[in-house]
């Protein structure tokens, strides 16, 4: 870890919280049970904060509606004028591994009605669309006084442990529930291999990785807080 002083830090989950303050003793870092959806932790900190850190967090934040954004009006309030948002945020995934499962699925004995070319959807995150998120992010970074002194959109890899890929591949699916039950596990394997084969997935040590494209911005706050009722 790096840590300064007054070094402030949150985790949804307690087991986290309090694991992350293994090996940092003696400095003065607090550490909290939070979401960065808790408009509560953060109002208390308002105004405080000169750094704050968000590093592939906000595409996991799905607990209340618009969560991604209340995040963001969270991290704006906590820091005082002058501070830095220091942010890498996933806009969207290459999904053409959900095209490939309609094929794959054909071969498993998916029912032969099935339209394969109107249940695949261009976008995994329907609310992740790259541009349309990226123009919603700016504008909330002007309403909550936020520049962008540096920010540019670039290709990244999404990593899911090898441990959890076939449940990933479960929730990703539109076809699992169409495949005989006694097929279902050799047709995961026949997807992730066909992935594999394509280059849709590439396979590392403990992990695969999809490709992705990522937001990484460093904002400063400027000018006073909004008013208390724009958080309300």
């Amino acid at each position: 870890y790096a840590v300064a002083p007054g070094m402030r830090a949150a985790d949804a989950t307690a087991g986290a919280a309090s694991g992350a303050g293994v090996g940092v003793s003696g400095a003065d870092v607090r550490f909290a049970v939070g979401s960065a959806t808790d408009a509560a932790l953060f109002a208390s900190l308002a105004g405080t904060l000169h750094y704050v850190t968000c590093f592939t967090t906000l595409h996991w934040l799905k607990d209340v509606q618009h969560a991604q954004e209340l995040a963001l009006i969270n991290f704006a309030r906590a820091l005082r004028p002058g501070g830095q948002l220091f942010l890498v945020h996933f806009l969207g995934l290459d999904d053409r591994f959900l095209k490939l499962e309609a094929e794959v699925a054909r071969r498993f004995g998916a029912p032969g009605d099935v339209n394969f070319a109107t249940t695949y959807t261009p976008t995994f995150y329907q609310d992740l669309d790259a541009e349309a998120k990226l123009a919603e992010f700016r504008g909330l970074f002007r309403a909550t006084c936020l520049s962008e002194e540096e920010g540019r959109v670039a290709e990244d890899r999404f990593p899911v442990d090898l441990a959890e890929f076939s449940r990933f591949l479960c929730g990703a699916s539109k076809f699992l529930n169409r495949i005989p039950e006694d097929r279902q596990a050799a047709f995961l394997g026949s997807w992730r291999e066909a992935m594999l084969q394509q280059g849709m997935v590439f396979r590392e040590e403990n992990h695969y990785e999809f490709k992705t494209t990522a937001l990484l911005s460093v904002l400063r706050k400027h000018g006073p807080q909004p008013p208390a009722h724009f958080y309300e």
